[in-house]
């Protein structure tokens, strides 16, 4: 596993990649009948099978949160005035966030910043951040997907989810949302 320390977000995507194009986290991918209940309301095996699914896509969020690391650069305003693109960010940045950026007074701007690191702790980098907010963006798409309909189709039947499914809310849509969220406030 050493030598993979690196890959936390390409291995999360992959997998995650391989499993959505599958269909494994289609609501309701198998074929376990819903009489596997029994009268005292226990859950049914399409309601385990949900509540894995969405227990694994929080995890997902949880395992790329950690693989986040903030990154402060200093730059001197000559270079920052000097430099169109590099202006133009600072410019940016202080529209949506006047904490991030600091003109320290000795001459410095301090631009926080970050991206997502190979594994926790690890330094951040165009390529795991890349395949992390793939993967984030597989879960945010699974998780606040619309399921107005509250049916969803069966090989044999169409069945009512409105169990698993209150209010025809989507299991995965706190997944979802905790992704989304991840991907707004980075």
């Amino acid at each position: 596993f050493v030598s993979l320390d690196a890959s936390h977000p390409w291995m999360v995507y992959w997998i995650l990649h391989s499993l959505d194009l599958l269909g494994h986290f289609d609501l309701f991918s198998s074929s376990t009948s819903n009489a596997n209940a029994n009268a005292k309301g226990d859950m049914t095996m399409r309601e385990v099978e949900a509540f894995q699914k969405a227990d694994l896509l929080t995890r997902v969020v949880s395992t790329l949160s950690h693989c986040w690391s903030d990154v402060c650069v200093e730059f001197s305003s000559r270079d920052v005035q000097g430099d169109d693109k590099l202006r133009e960010l600072v410019r940016s940045q202080e529209k949506t966030n006047k904490e991030r950026n600091k003109d320290s007074g000795d001459g410095t701007v301090t631009i926080i910043g970050g991206g997502f690191g190979g594994g926790p702790s690890q330094m951040p980098h165009c390529a795991p951040t890349y395949a992390a907010v793939l993967a984030l963006s597989i879960v945010a798409g699974i998780g606040l997907a619309d399921n107005s309909s509250g049916k969803v189709r069966n090989d044999e039947s169409e069945i009512s989810t409105n169990k698993i499914n209150q209010n025809n809310r989507n299991p995965y849509r706190e997944a979802g949302e905790l992704a989304f969220n991840l991907l707004s406030e980075k």
